[in-house]
């Protein structure tokens, strides 16, 4: 039992005898968790504690002390002698773990040698270099796997049991730990042995001492579930329980698991319990569901019924709703006990299938799913199980877990509680089989199914998973999409529960495995989400039927039958069947909903309404559907009938069949009226292709009796078969039998009965069943088809017979005997079809509204009507699900040949279905489609002509070619047709194009009428030749169009162009082309997916852009009229909006114009009221741009558009036109700006569409005025592409249109030098009092070839030395701005300006503007004080002229421009009285214009001045001395001024930098030097005048001017203005706070010589010295003085 790490020998400490205390809470703890886990769930009779291995696992590490670790020790004592030790009951051992564990007491029968090892069980240890370490880490796994190992150890000597319940007690103080000891580098880990002991049946009871116990850790590794097997308390010291009265509920067991007992049950079951030591009285059983269902609680307690100290029961208490339970046992108060399994009601209330079903649930048992998860997952299965109502004649259930191979849990058949046990008892699959097998499980599941199913039931097979098919595993060869189809076509369906979120679970191929995206259920949030679904995948489980529409036919079915209910699938194989008629085909439209056509019957009655998901297994409701007698003979138009029957006399019918179909034949002819003036019938046999397989039992015949015996007389075909062209023969012979010998007038019909498939390939034989059919159609015969048996190919059928197809096929007999009893069911069904032709309305189009005052009726015309009691039907329900229509009104009586139906109103429009009725009798359902045209047009409300190309083409079959002609006329309903408004043409075309409603067709009544009526093209003109019916389309339009209207061509195609047939030679695009050219508007409809439609082509035919202009119906033609709404909406234009709102009289702004419907064609106009339309520039589907005419009325007009330049939309968006004459925008002033615009390769077209845009926006940014702003524009590639697109002009709509109009030079090379010459030249053409300005756009850097092209940096350098300014915008991110910014004029910053994309040149003209224009942000000091002199700073942007003139108030002061954002402003108190209070600061220009700043003020305040240096007041001598210290100053001055010429200090002199920008100066520039700071001397301070606004100390220190305040010395910044005069006084003046501190301004004049201290940030160093440029610098006086 010792465990040898390196070195070192693990040992146990052992101690003397155990204290006799034993903390009852381990009894306590272990009793409740014995109790719980070991309840059986058989009926054996032995109890459980008789055949029990438990092995004690205890927690010895370091972190138990001494106490804890024997109240550990009692613990154990205590529960060890709790059990009966012996042989052949109980075998215990005991586990210690540290890093390693060891065994304390291997299994033994000896019950005081477990207590003895137990008393003297002491700490783990190993010696290591004679020092006695002991092991302290704690590693569970390694206990678990230890006490496993001895539970089934298997080797000689052992007395592990296989058949004994094995259990293992594991107590534990902490969690595991990450650290691996030295002494065990590689510890066992404990999920992966907890999982391995319980799936090889351990049942583990986990016990967490203290508060570092990891709850989640110990719920994953004990058995499930945790409130079970789970338990925690806070301490080792919890004191006292019953530990004898407790342990003893481990002995218990119950035999029942599973029960239903009722609310209204009027028998008590009970639920038997077996165990030791039961009290005699006072006891209860109480049950309780909380753990389990919290929102609906269930709570009872009964008293059981003891029979002895061994056996008890508990009379269950009732409860409908089921579910899982909780059964505890208390003697009065006192708790003894709890039943280990969960007990189970089943519910009374049964959510799922009536009927009988055999079902397979597959259970996920792969190992990506914890034990947490799979218990839960237990626990969800039996909860479901208690919804199903399980037995012979209901639901039979198996169960499957599934991993790598799937393992048979609970064979199919099995009774509930043998479901629920074997759940119960379900244990993990071994090791090595937890891959996921799904394709595996599939296949198994369906031979369980196929195996043991009983033959009347239906199958269903659940799928449960949290993951997707391993991709690599020895079973995983079955393909889960191969198993589930063999499944499914086998008629079982599938249904798939998904537990996790789609990383891990793969829905979309767990859908494809399932029978449809609603079989499939996501739990997303996980395994304990999964007992909440229950109720929903209970209920999707069968169907039901639970209500059907209508609820009575004639006996002659063909009735549409809507069934309502739940559980449907979509299978091939659903049927619905009436009482016990023959099951008919279901058509699958929701899990809520299908449809069934009613089959004939042979008796009137009351019948019930089944419904089969698999075509077998019938829903067993009590929902009923009535047949009524309604007159079974066959009804006859006014005239003549001429009928052919086809009879089948293939080798598909035996003897007998073919004898039943004769007599079939023979019967039914009798329903008709024959004679010579009513009915003629002829008989056809058809078998196999040739002549040997058509036979003529009689020609076109007025006698009945030769009829009768021609028919009964007939024999078999000497050849018979099946194969193709026997059916293409058959009915060309039918057409020849009724063209050749039939009645000119006469109505005639085929009638083909058939239980065979015709092979509908085009082959060498000489017919082709399509065309035979369209030929007959073509002939006006009715072609109506008799099917027999489920063999029939009935979609082919569908397209051959006459429309409605429902209609004109009945399809009720199962066999040829059968259909022999159904004469009159199918003569009914006949018969509506023949009134189909008899009856027929004057009027199949009209407008209702609701609000109408008139009555509106159709005009019915037919046979025999009844004088009273008829009702016209109106119903939509075969056309619209969503939007039902059904509306009833009595028929008005004209004559037995007419009658008028009253129109209900209806404001939506579309197709309705006009029916007649004599109460439940139907009288006729007539066979054109009555339409509501819609009273709320949602199409053009201009004037269109529209030409509809119907694709007729062979692709097309006859029942699409019906869904495209009512596809057409429902969407003529939402026009608004006549002569100011609407006028259409339908055109179908093949091979050869053919009018169908002939244009110009200006009412929908005329154009439905034609569209109803309209035949198919002869079969030989069946190509698809787009090309000829473009030209066709377009010849109309430009011959019988309107001159006013816009031309429309919309297009239908379901294919592509055909590469030759008769008309084939017009090529599609060059006729698109043409007629796009002509200005018609082309859409395209593409009906099916691209690998029939060439969608490409199809948007090079239709307008721009053309994936606007086409329409994808991908889902067929069936689809169509979904889309009406759609393409209509998108035929016409429409105005929305209109951005800017306003604009001037002058015209020229740039006007957005969004809606809908725009085109990009080269006709596109915008008209503004009742001005001159103007051209449009196409920009999208929902924009527009148009310049704004000029016109002389103030106020808002209509803005329309019309993208064939003629026909304007009618919208109600409005312009408003303003006098603007008093309006300033942009730069007053007169202006010459050049626009200097890159035409190069280096953008593409978008990007120079944007330029040209941003160019006319910007020179609309500007009063364009023949005194201000003018305009040119130059466009520039290479030096031998430069082009002059504009001269000067202030002409706003000429600017406008030569800027939107100019066309892309589109050459390489950027000679931008030689742009800015002409550019130059341009400018020289304008005012010479005008500020003149380039503006150069580009992206790119100049192309130079030298010595051809001119240097752009000396031609920017002319331009800027004639006064021109030049801002440059670079675009994009290759612009090379450094070379820009030595182009532009100075300061760059202001001038050079970069955009990132050309899609923000628009978003930048505010910014660009401001670049350009003068304008004032503020002015420092925003004060000054009253009768001084000052210096004013006034800051803004685009001051360029250096002619500027300050103005505060109405007072001009002088100004001095430092940069295009400074000018200084001087008030000189000698030149200007400017009084105190607020002045508004301006600019004036040498024009006369001025730019005010918006709130920019200027303060002027009194600021007092004391009397005198001694601050005294009047009396005294303040005057006096003040004159004589001025005297001696003036002394000391004059003495300096004539011995300048004796100094000796000569400063040192420094040569001036460059001028930041090279402009003209009105005066010299002075030197400025920037000498290395001194060291601060000691410093003369003048005293401060008292009272003043400022203090204002003059300092010399160093040479440098430092200001002073509050007694702190700072240095003094200092700023220079322009160079002073020859008399002037040089001065020093503060720089701005905010100008940098290296900026060198030359020096300012102003009257006096003080330096204001009012600055924020004094910077850290004086900025230079001054020197006197009309004196020797070495003796200037401020030199020499240090000023």
């Amino acid at each position: 039992d010792t465990l040898l790490p390196p070195h070192s020998v693990v040992s146990r400490v052992h101690t003397g005898s155990m204290h006799t205390h034993v903390p009852v809470w381990f009894a306590l703890l272990s009793a409740v968790v014995i109790l719980s886990s070991w309840v059986s769930v058989t009926g054996k009779t032995s109890t459980d504690c008789d055949l029990l291995d438990v092995v004690l696992v205890l927690d010895g590490s370091g972190s138990i002390d001494a106490t804890e670790y024997e109240d550990l020790r009692a613990f154990a004592h205590n529960i060890a002698d709790s059990f009966d030790v012996a042989l052949g009951k109980v075998h215990m051992g005991v586990v210690e773990f540290t890093s390693y564990a060891v065994v304390v007491q291997g299994l033994t029968t000896n019950k005081t040698e477990v207590l003895e090892e137990i008393d003297t069980m002491g700490r783990i240890y190993y010696v290591y270099e004679g020092q006695i370490i002991y092991l302290v880490y704690t590693h569970i796994g390694e206990g678990i796997a230890e006490a496993q190992q001895m539970l089934f150890d298997t080797s000689e000597g052992s007395i592990a049991r296989p058949e004994a319940r094995k259990l293992m007690i594991l107590l534990t103080d902490g969690v595991e730990q990450d650290t691996d000891p030295p002494e065990n580098p590689n510890p066992r880990d404990p999920y992966t042995e907890a999982a391995n002991a319980k799936g090889a049946g351990t049942q583990l009871f986990v016990l967490g001492v203290g508060d570092e116990t990891d709850t989640t850790f110990m719920d994953t590794i004990s058995s499930q579930p945790p409130s079970f097997f789970r338990l925690d308390v806070d301490s080792f010291d919890v004191l006292p329980g019953r530990v004898e009265e407790l342990i003893r509920g481990l002995c218990t067991r119950s035999v029942t698991t599973v029960a239903q007992v009722c609310v209204d049950s009027p028998t008590t079951s009970y639920l038997d319990i077996a165990g030791t030591g039961f009290p005699a009285t006072n006891v209860l059983c109480k049950f309780n569901n909380t753990e389990f269902s919290p929102s609906e609680v269930f709570q009872a307690q009964s008293e059981a019924v003891v029979l002895s100290d061994t056996e008890m029961r508990c009379p269950i208490p009732p409860w409908n709703t089921g579910g899982p339970m909780r059964v505890t046992i208390w003697e009065g108060e006192n708790f003894l006990f709890e039943i280990g399994q969960t007990f189970r009601y089943l519910t009374c209330n049964e959510l799922a299938c009536k009927l009988k079903v055999n079902m397979v649930l597959l259970l996920d048992g792969s190992g990506s799913i914890n034990t947490l998860e799979f218990e839960q997952m237990r626990t969800f299965a039996a909860d479901m199980l208690t919804q199903l109502e399980l037995g012979e004649n209901a639901v039979e259930i198996g169960v499957l877990q599934y991993g790598t191979v799937p393992r048979v849990e609970a064979p199919l058949g099995s009774d509930a509680v043998t479901v629920v046990t074997n759940l119960e008892d379900m244990e993990r699959l071994p090791e090595g089989s937890l891959s996921t097998a799904i394709g595996y499980a599939l296949k198994e599941g369906q031979r369980h199914l196929t195996e043991f199913s009983r033959l009347n039931a239906m199958k269903i097979m659940i799928l449960l998973t949290d993951g997707r098919e391993s991709p690599a595993c020895p079973d995983c060869v079955y393909d889960p999409i191969v198993e589930s189809a063999a499944a499914k076509a086998a008629g079982t369906i599938i249904l798939g529960i998904g537990v996790g979120d789609s990383a891990d679970v793969d829905y979309t191929a767990l859908e494809s495995y399932c029978s449809g995206s609603e079989h499939v259920f996501r739990v997303e949030e996980g395994f304990e989400e999964l007992s909440e679904r229950v109720d929903d995948i209970v209920r999707s489980l069968c169907p039901e039927v639970i209500s059907i529409t209508p609820t009575s036919t004639c006996l002659g079915g063909g009735t549409l039958v809507v069934i309502t209910g739940k559980g449907f699938a979509d299978t091939s194989s659903i049927k619905c069947k009436f009482g016990d008629l023959t099951p008919v085909d279901a058509v699958f439209v929701s899990p809520t909903e299908v449809r069934c056509s009613a089959p004939a019957s042979i008796s009137a009655g009351d019948v019930t309404v089944e419904v089969a998901i698999d075509g077998e297994v019938f829903t067993e409701d009590s929902v009923t559907f009535t047949y009524e007698v309604c007159e079974p003979s066959i009804s006859r138009c006014a005239g003549a009938q001429d009928v052919v029957i086809l009879l089948d006399g293939s080798a598909s019918l035996s003897d007998d069949a073919f004898a039943a179909e004769l007599e079939f034949a023979s019967d039914f002819s009798n329903e008709f009226d024959i004679g010579a003036t009513g009915t003629n019938i002829g008989v056809i046999q058809f078998g196999a292709a040739g002549s040997q397989g058509l036979s003529t039992i009689i020609s076109l015949s007025d006698n009945p009796h030769s009829i009768t015996q021609a028919i009964e007389g007939a024999d078999r075909l000497s050849v018979s078969g099946q194969g193709g062209g026997a059916l293409a023969q058959a009915i060309h012979s039918a057409h020849d039998m009724l063209t050749t010998s039939g009645r000119s007038e006469s109505e005639k019909f085929i009638i083909l009965v058939t239980d065979g498939v015709e092979d509908a390939t085009p082959t060498d034989d000489p017919y082709y069943v399509q065309d035979e059919a369209d030929l007959v159609r073509e002939a006006g015969i009715i072609l109506y088809s008799v099917v027999v048996g489920n063999e029939v190919d009935v979609p082919l059928l569908l397209n051959l017979v006459a429309q409605p197809a429902s209609s004109h096929m009945y399809q009720s007999a199962a066999t040829f005997e059968e259909l022999a009893t159904q004469v009159d069911a199918v003569a009914a069904s006949v018969d509506r079809a023949v009134l189909l032709v008899c009856y027929r309305m004057e009027v199949s189009v009209a407008q209702v509204c609701e609000d109408s005052t008139t009555t509106v009726s159709v005009n019915i015309f037919g046979v025999n009507f009844p004088s009273t009691d008829l009702i016209c039907r109106f119903n939509n329900t075969d056309f619209v699900l969503e939007d039902p229509f059904l509306h009833d009104t009595p028929a008005v009586y004209v004559s037995d040949t007419e009658i008028q139906c009253p129109l209900p109103p209806w404001n939506k429009g579309g197709p309705v279905r006009i029916s007649l009725w004599r109460g439940t009798e139907l009288i006729a359902d007539l066979a054109q489609t009555f339409r509501y045209l819609t009273c709320e047009k949602t199409a053009c409300n201009i004037d269109v002509d529209i030409i509809l190309l119907l694709d007729g083409s062979g692709s097309i079959n006859t029942l699409e070619f019906e869904q495209m002609k009512i596809f057409a006329a429902d969407m003529l309903t939402q026009f608004e047709m006549g002569p100011d408004a609407i006028q259409i043409g339908v055109v179908q075309y093949g091979s050869m194009p053919r009018e169908e409603v002939a244009f110009p067709s200006d009412t929908a009544l005329e154009g439905i009428a034609e569209l109803v009526a309209m035949p198919r093209l002869s079969v030989i003109y069946r190509n698809t030749a787009i090309g000829h019916a473009l030209n066709f389309a377009q010849d109309i339009l430009e011959t019988r169009g309107r001159a006013d209207a816009m031309n429309m061509i919309m297009l239908l195609t379901d294919g592509r162009q055909w590469p030759a047939c008769p008309g084939c030679a017009y090529d599609p695009l060059t006729e698109s082309a043409a007629a796009k050219a002509a200005g018609t508007v082309i859409f395209g409809i593409g009906v099916g997916d691209s690998t029939d439609v060439d969608y490409t082509a199809l948007e090079s035919y239709c307008s721009l852009p053309g994936s606007e202009h086409v329409f994808r119906v991908e889902e067929g033609f069936e689809a169509l009229p979904g889309h009406i709404n759609e393409i209509i909406t998108a035929l016409c234009p429409s105005v929305f909006t209109v951005t800017p709102v306003t604009g001037c009289l002058e015209g020229g702004s740039i006007i957005t114009i969004r809606g809908k419907a725009f085109t990009d064609t080269s006709n596109a106009k915008c008209k503004f009221g009742d001005l001159l339309p103007i051209t449009a520039e196409f920009i999208s589907s929902e924009e527009l741009h148009c310049i704004a005419p000029v016109t002389t009325f103030v106020g808002p007009v209509s803005i329309e558009v019309a993208i064939n330049g003629v026909v304007f939309t009618e919208d109600d968006v409005t312009f408003n036109y303003e006098n603007c004459s008093d309006a300033v925008t942009g730069c007053p002033g007169p202006q010459d700006i050049v626009f200097l615009l890159d035409g190069s390769t280096n953008l593409d077209a978008t990007e120079f569409n944007i330029q040209r845009r941003f160019a006319s926006r910007l020179a609309n940014a500007f009063p364009l005025k023949e005194s201000e702003t003018h305009i040119g524009a130059v466009q520039f590639g290479d030096a031998s592409n430069i082009r002059t697109e504009l001269s000067l002009s202030s002409d706003r709509r000429a600017i406008t249109t030569g800027l939107e109009g100019m066309e892309w030079l589109n050459v390489p090379g950027t000679a931008i030098g030689d742009a800015i010459h002409m550019a130059h030249e341009v400018l020289m053409q304008g005012r010479q009092n005008s500020t003149k300005f380039i503006v150069l756009v580009t992206n790119g850097n100049e192309e130079v070839t030298p010595g051809t092209d001119l240097d752009p940096v000396t031609e920017a350098k002319k331009v800027k030395e004639d006064g021109v300014i030049l801002l440059g915008i670079g675009v994009g991110a290759d612009a090379n701005m450094t070379r820009l910014k030595e182009l532009v004029t100075q300061p760059v910053d202001g001038f050079a300006l970069p955009i990132q994309e050309f899609d923000q040149l628009i978003t930048n003209i505010d910014t660009i503007v401001s670049s350009l224009c003068p304008g004032i942000l503020s002015v420092s000091p925003a004060s000054v004080c009253e009768g001084e002199s000052a210096s004013i700073l006034v800051r803004g942007h685009g001051f360029h002229s250096g002619e500027l003139v300050c103005k505060i108030g109405e007072f001009e002061v002088a100004s001095t421009l430092v940069n295009s954002s400074v000018v200084y402003c001087y008030i000189n108190t000698s030149l200007h009285d400017i009084q105190r209070g607020e002045y508004p600061v301006s600019i004036l220009l040498a024009d006369g214009s001025v730019y005010e700043g918006e709130g920019v003020v200027l303060t002027v305040a009194f600021c007092p001045v004391p009397g005198g240096f001694g601050g005294g007041g009047s009396g005294d001598n303040t005057g006096i001395i003040a004159g004589a210290i001025i005297g001696a100053l003036l002394l000391l001055l004059l003495l300096l001024w004539l011995l300048w010429r004796y100094c000796k200090r000569k400063p040192k002199k420094v040569v001036a930098p460059a001028p930041l920008q090279e402009e003209a100066q009105p005066a010299p520039m002075p030197e400025v030097v920037t000498p290395a700071a001194p060291e601060p001397q000691p410093a003369a301070v003048v005293p401060p005048r008292k009272g003043s606004r400022f203090y204002r100390w003059r300092v010399r220190v160093g040479g440098y001017i430092w200001a002073r305040e509050g007694g702190v010395a700072n240095p003094l910044p200092v700023d220079w203005g322009n160079a002073g005069r020859p008399g002037d006084t040089p001065q020093l003046q503060p720089a701005p706070p905010s100008e940098p501190a290296s900026s060198m301004i030359p020096p300012v004049a102003a009257p006096r010589g003080r330096g204001y201290s009012n600055l924020d940030e004094p910077p850290a160093e004086p900025q230079g010295r001054v020197k006197c440029p009309w004196l020797p610098n070495w003796c200037c006086p401020g030199a020499f003085l240090g000023w």
